[in-house]
């Protein structure tokens, strides 16, 4: 009886502490982003494969551990510098502005303008060249 009073008396912690925590697991863990999910799938696993890949040698170059890829990085990968740059580099990390393109953002960003809809699409060109992040167009 006494085994099961311990048991018992465990659990009932553990489920106070997850109370605490709001959710069950790794409290360190993020919440899983949705529209990561939904961009992985559009990918095929090679695709993914290469993407990772890909990931992999611009954090190497980016000198973070492989953690993430720098703007400088990935504006000399992708061409572009200057305020496009900036403003791709910007878009693909959802507006961090912690100088820091994880592989969730890369996947999001490439299903967006190589797998999205036509108004997705259109949407990312839009805001791409929308440098001022003012709405308005200007040459």
């Amino acid at each position: 009886m006494k085994n099961k009073k311990k048991i018992w008396e465990g659990k009932t912690k553990r489920n106070e502490l997850t109370k605490k925590k709001g959710r069950m697991g790794n409290s360190q863990s993020p919440p899983p982003n949705p529209r990561f999910n939904s961009a992985s799938r559009a990918f095929t696993p090679k695709e993914l494969e290469d993407l990772k890949s890909l990931f992999n040698s611009l954090a190497a170059q980016s000198q973070t551990n492989g953690q993430y890829v720098s703007s400088s990085v990935f504006q000399v990968y992708f061409g572009l510098k200057g305020p496009l740059g900036e403003r791709m580099f910007d878009l693909a990390t959802q507006g961090r502005k912690d100088d820091k393109l994880t592989f969730e953002d890369l996947v999001i960003t490439k299903g967006t303008y190589v797998k999205g809809t036509n108004d997705e699409i259109e949407e990312f060109i839009y805001r791409l060249l929308d440098v001022t992040n003012d709405e308005i167009l200007t040459r």
